[in-house]
């Protein structure tokens, strides 16, 4: 039987779609066990959305959405760090949410500012031994297919399972003041499920990105922490 070039295709797009590695520096982890307190700071947020989408949210729209996103991720990251510490244990400090945006916001540091690549100043204004720079790009795309896990097969005859139209691109990197680049950074990528349905105000447009998302964030946020270099193994 001859095997048609749409089935390699197919197989690559498992190996890429749900992207999920580690990369680190050189002597990391002699850097990492001498940080005692580390900070969480706001998401780096990127939205993809589909021509429809961005007929309804414009530039300001879309603004204000990352906005909100970038600062209820940090919380629900950090939160979800705490829960995890009430069980296990981790080899550094967290610092209080509320003190990290205070330090950031009597210092005038604009979103735009916190993901410089330079941290040195932000490290000092922080003052922390190290932060975690968070990053998520949410791509919606318009049409649904038919999926098993991250594996698309429309029209091939594959029952379908469920139906994917959100892509989730999440990276963390812990930075110190030893190197201009991370220490280590993690970085996982998979499709979820959004309503595929007609939108027709930017309220609707807003809930469909936020329910997708945060019906999900727990299980990303806890493949991470299990990845993290900080735990104590």
């Amino acid at each position: 039987m001859e095997i048609k070039p749409f089935f390699y295709t197919c197989i690559l797009f498992v190996l890429i779609a749900c992207n999920h590695n580690i990369i680190v520096a050189k002597n990391y982890k002699e850097k990492i066990t001498a940080h005692k307190l580390i900070a969480i700071l706001p998401f780096n947020m990127t939205l993809n959305l589909t021509e429809a989408q961005q007929k309804i949210l414009d530039q300001k729209d879309q603004g204000i959405l990352r906005q909100t996103l970038s600062l209820d991720l940090q919380k629900n990251l950090y939160f979800r760090v705490l829960k995890y510490l009430k069980k296990n244990s981790i080899s550094v400090q967290v610092q209080d949410l509320e003190e990290t945006l205070s330090r950031l916001s009597s210092n005038n540091i604009r979103f735009n500012d916190l993901h410089n690549p330079n941290k040195t100043a932000l490290l000092k204004i922080l003052g922390v031994d190290a932060i975690l720079d968070p990053e998520m790009t949410i791509t919606q795309h318009g049409v649904s297919f038919s999926a098993i896990g991250p594996l698309f097969i429309p029209a091939a005859g594959v029952a379908i399972v469920e139906s994917r139209n959100l892509y989730i691109d999440f990276s963390v990197s812990v930075k110190d003041l030893s190197t201009d680049t991370a220490l280590w950074n993690y970085k996982k990528g998979d499709w979820y499920m959004a309503k595929n349905k007609v939108k027709k105000n930017k309220k609707e447009v807003s809930n469909d990105f936020l329910e997708a998302l945060f019906l999900n964030v727990d299980d990303i946020f806890k493949a991470f922490i299990l990845k993290s270099p900080y735990l104590k193994k």
